[in-house]
């Protein structure tokens, strides 16, 4: 794997442990300007990135390439790339729909960079996007793409083996109380705000000692990272909700504590804590896919999600007979009688629950499933074309190669 930044301290464990080898290329460029034109710079490092590729002859030699996120510098690798390679672009999400486009200028020059975006990803041999939401709305952002261009590759979740020191670490820590678990960065986008005031809603009304654990992933490094907590905090002291935030182990902790938050937990710690919780509360509104319900339908733990966006392809919803969670619709506010009705549930309908979501996990999201998918996109890539546009653009980028080639060799 290729990439501009990889910082091994806050990455995927299979990239730390050196499992899968990765190499970085031009991280000594900056990310941006007095914290400015970010995406110019994201353009300028991925460019940097592809032509170490060509001047290595790693593009030459490479049977399958997979671009991720940026398409930028599609065409520049389209030209350079042996005659047999095949393109493949990732899309997680349009990033002309993700940026601001508030005010003249911004305007202006976010309409450079989306229309280079749509014209450079004609130039994948085949684009994959994560989910059919994510399709819809790609197809819309982008009007000179076909829809048939766009393939679906669900992201899989592989097997998942419980650490059995962090269930036990669970286990002594909640003695046995039951919990909701809530999984997600700690941004706003995340509405993880709402899993609190439905948890209030529910403690109000039945009483119960249920427990709500918040975690995810949480970097000091990043102003809302921490503004969030904060507000989250805030918001259990104004719901008088007892609250505390554990850095670390599980040991011990105030037994009257309602609301857990833990910032940055290991993946060991993540699993055990699905595993454990009564319900999954999934909060984000129009997520593009969203891996963590199906980790814990991989591991039969019900999910409570927004009817929006990747959800609704992941989740059977409870109006099914073989749902496998619990949808709300947006305007719905069905979040308390579904976490009353989680208990409700007897034993039995508990464990064929959590039967028909690992057997829906496995046959729509396992990495066997993915790997068929893959496949067929490979063997049916329809190649690329070019047009004397595409020859214009190329040459503006070419005319940076030769002083970027020679900072290379020096």
């Amino acid at each position: 794997m290729f990439t501009s930044h990889c910082d091994l301290s806050h990455c995927f464990e299979e990239v730390s442990s050196g499992q899968l080898k990765t190499k970085v290329h031009g991280d000594f460029l900056p990310t941006h300007f007095l914290g400015k034109f970010a995406i110019v710079f994201a353009f300028l490092r991925q460019l940097y990135l592809v032509l170490v590729l060509i001047v290595t002859g790693t593009l030459k030699s490479s049977d399958v390439l997979f671009a991720d996120q940026l398409s930028y510098c599609l065409p520049l690798i389209y030209l350079f790339k042996g005659p047999k390679t095949k393109v493949i672009f990732y899309c997680h999400f349009p990033d002309k729909l993700l940026a601001s486009h508030s005010g003249f200028a911004r305007r202006v020059y976010r309409a450079v960079f989306d229309t280079i975006e749509e014209f450079s990803m004609g130039f994948a041999d085949k684009i994959l996007v994560n989910s059919n939401f994510t399709k819809k709305t790609a197809s819309s952002a982008f009007k000179s793409l076909k829809p048939e261009s766009l393939d679906v590759l669900y992201p899989c979740v592989g097997d998942i083996r419980l650490n059995q020191s962090s269930v036990d670490e669970v286990s002594e820590f909640f003695k046995e109380e039951p919990f909701f678990l809530s999984v997600n960065r700690f941004e706003r986008k995340k509405n993880i705000s709402l899993a609190i005031r439905k948890y209030h809603e529910f403690i109000c009304n039945t009483k119960s000692n249920h427990k709500l654990v918040i975690a995810g992933g949480y970097d000091a490094r990043v102003f809302e990272n921490v503004d969030y907590l904060i507000e989250l905090e805030s918001l259990c002291k104004h719901l008088k909700l007892s609250s505390i935030t554990i850095r670390g182990k599980l040991i011990v902790a105030p037994r009257n504590t309602q609301v857990f938050f833990l910032p940055s937990i290991s993946t060991d710690l993540k699993n055990a804590l699905i595993k454990n919780a009564q319900m999954l509360v999934y909060t984000p509104s129009f997520e593009h896919f969203g891996i963590v319900p199906v980790e814990a339908m991989k591991l039969g733990t019900p999910v409570l999600a927004e009817a929006t966006g990747g959800p609704t392809e992941t989740v059977v919803p409870y109006d099914n007979k073989d749902f496998t969670g619990y949808l709300v619709g947006p305007t719905e506010d069905r979040w308390v009688e579904y976490l009353n009705h989680v208990e409700s549930l007897s034993a039995t309908e508990k464990r064929q629950l959590a039967l028909r979501a690992q057997q829906r996990a496995q046959s729509l999201f396992s990495f066997e499933a993915m790997a068929q998918s893959l496949n067929h996109a490979i063997e049916h890539c329809t190649p690329a074309t070019v047009n004397f546009t595409a020859l214009l653009y190329l040459s503006i980028l070419l005319g940076l190669v030769v002083p970027i080639k020679f900072a290379i060799d020096r």
